[in-house]
């Protein structure tokens, strides 16, 4: 199980998200729109991941929070932001590559590997992890979407 489920898997599944990257690397092509695009949802991935993890390292340090469910900032918005943004970053390294080598479209089995890995094995992990510590945390599944933002958390005040 060690080796196949939390090891070989992950692997495989990165390196099919770096595929997308040979042609962004290997390919003399010209900058076009297609990079632009790149730079801006690989820079806003990056963002969202690094915001969100040092929004749960601040909740998580204060020893007032101890046992509460993190809801504040992305948190807010996403049961997992950090994942959003790590999905992020490999449809970003997908667009330069495609932008650099169309031909290689169909190395997007990488950033679908990745949202498959997050959605069917590393959420659902967290989600069973966040139960077990925390008996709120079922509300706070019914309230908050587990990936993306919905509208109706994006108009949600804070208490």
């Amino acid at each position: 199980m060690s080796l196949t489920g939390i090891q070989m898997m992950p692997t495989l599944v990165v390196f099919g998200g770096l595929l997308a990257v040979w042609p962004a690397v290997t390919v003399a092509a010209p900058l076009g729109p297609l990079d632009a695009v790149a730079v801006a949802v690989t820079a806003t991935a990056i963002a969202i991941e690094a915001v969100a993890d040092r929004q749960l390292r601040r909740f998580a340090s204060d020893p007032a929070h101890r046992g509460r469910i993190v809801d504040r900032g992305l948190w807010r918005y996403s049961r997992h932001p950090n994942y959003l943004g790590e999905i992020g970053f490999w449809w970003g390294m997908w667009l330069f590559g495609l932008a650099a080598a169309p031909a290689w479209w169909w190395t997007v089995i990488g950033p679908i590997g990745m949202v498959l890995l997050f959605a069917a094995v590393s959420v659902p992990m967290m989600d069973r992890r966040s139960l077990e510590r925390r008996p709120a945390y079922a509300d706070h599944m019914r309230r908050v979407p587990a990936l993306l933002p919905s509208l109706r958390a994006c108009g949600r005040r804070l208490p």
